[in-house]
């Protein structure tokens, strides 16, 4: 067996003998799962990096399990390779169509330009680390980090598909300050959900950077990749792109870990917008927490929270002065109006309280009184009318 034989394909675990099964993974150490236009095992990529194995392929790039034969660490190399315009022959990557070729080298010069960036950030502790890129075979690579984390989807599944504040607020935070720095760099990432971030070691991680833009102020792509309850609703429309954008999809996923559920699709919500704050489904939600996932959730891109610094000081104390006021004002409003609708109330039960026994006595006695008037007055009326017909009578 060759040396570069002697590691799983899968996990990359180094094998001291040759097995049918990875002792480590469980994976057949045959088993390798490559697609037709994908580079074959064993292609050595400038001069170090060995392909062992694909990871996972997307409509823009592969990305390919390495082994750094200088160093003997074990990387990941994502070359860029979008499969509708471009074949392979052999190992170069060529353009179908003339046709599509500046568009492609445009695509091509984006991804470089991005990288480049994001090498100059791999500093941040939750930052997926970015070693080198290199151009061959016609096309992009960039070498990276082989995460060995396992995706945040699995971790919230581990856990009962939810995680307290207390437990994600450190992680949520950290990514905040992450997204912070690449919004700094005009990057926008766009495909924020929980099977594109990982756990390794308490942290949490974006691990795949396929589907950001930089200098999105002048993007004109109007095309995007939707995640269903995640995507904001300006991604549909493939306009308004902005740092809004990832505020809205890294709210959903904060309403997702913290309720266990998935926030109703945002095309859904503009003809009938029902969702419910986070704390409503979950009482151990702090208010401010709710109530910033809430505002970072609204469907209007202007009247959504505008930056991650703002979102961060939303979740991390009360809500800013100007909605404290709006909803002192508001709660005032309410004690108004049931002020004035206890003393309406007060004054109903008065006018309706029954008379007391003083009360009754001194109004019986009036009554008595004017009853006793009225039949001496109409005695004397009676009797007046008597003589007088008598007296008419005798004559």
């Amino acid at each position: 067996m060759n040396e570069e034989n002697f590691y799983c394909n899968r996990c990359m675990n180094k094998l001291t003998s040759k097995v049918n099964f990875c002792p480590v993974c469980g994976h057949k150490t045959y088993d390798i799962n490559l697609l037709k236009f994908a580079l074959k095992p064993k292609t050595l990529l400038n001069n170090r990096y060995r392909v062992l194995n694909i990871i996972s392929t997307n409509e823009k790039t592969i990305s390919y399990l390495c082994l750094d034969e200088n160093l003997e660490s074990k990387v990941e190399i994502v070359e860029f390779y979008p499969n509708e315009m471009v074949s392979r022959l052999e190992k170069k990557v060529i353009v179908k169509n003339y046709y599509h070729e500046e568009y492609v080298n445009g695509l091509k010069n984006n991804f470089l330009e991005l990288h480049k960036n994001l090498i100059n950030l791999r500093f941040l502790t939750n930052m997926l680390k970015i070693y080198a890129y290199f151009e061959e075979n016609n096309t992009v690579y960039i070498v990276q980090e082989f995460v060995r984390g396992i995706t945040f989807s699995k971790y919230l599944a581990n856990n009962y598909g939810e995680l307290t504040w207390e437990h994600s607020k450190n992680m949520f935070l950290n990514l905040i300050n992450l997204l912070r720095n690449l919004h700094s760099k005009k990057i926008i990432h766009t495909d924020l959900t929980p099977n594109n971030l990982a756990i390794e070691n308490n942290i949490l991680k974006i691990i795949s950077f396929e589907n950001a833009i930089i200098n999105y102020e002048n993007f004109k792509e109007k095309k995007f990749k939707l995640n269903e309850g995640y995507s904001a609703p300006e991604q549909y429309e493939g306009k308004n792109i902005g740092t809004h954008t990832d505020i809205y999809s890294l709210a959903a996923l904060i309403y997702k870990t913290l309720t266990g559920t998935k926030p109703v699709n945002s095309t859904s919500r503009i003809s009938n917008d029902n969702l419910l704050p986070p704390n409503v489904l979950n009482s151990k939600i702090p208010k401010n927490v709710s109530f910033a996932t809430m505002s970072a959730l609204v469907l209007a891109p202007k009247l959504r929270t505008q930056t991650m610094k703002d979102f961060y000081e939303d979740l991390t104390a009360p809500p800013r002065e100007y909605t404290i006021t709006k909803e002192e004002n508001f709660q005032k409003e309410i004690k108004k109006i049931k002020k004035s609708k206890k003393v309406k109330k007060n004054k109903k039960n008065k006018e309706s309280k029954p008379y007391s026994k003083k009360e009754k006595n001194y109004k019986s006695l009036i009554f008595k009184s004017l009853l006793i008037s009225c039949s001496i007055i109409s005695f004397f009326l009676v009797l007046t009318l008597f003589l007088l017909f008598n007296e008419n009578m005798f004559d």
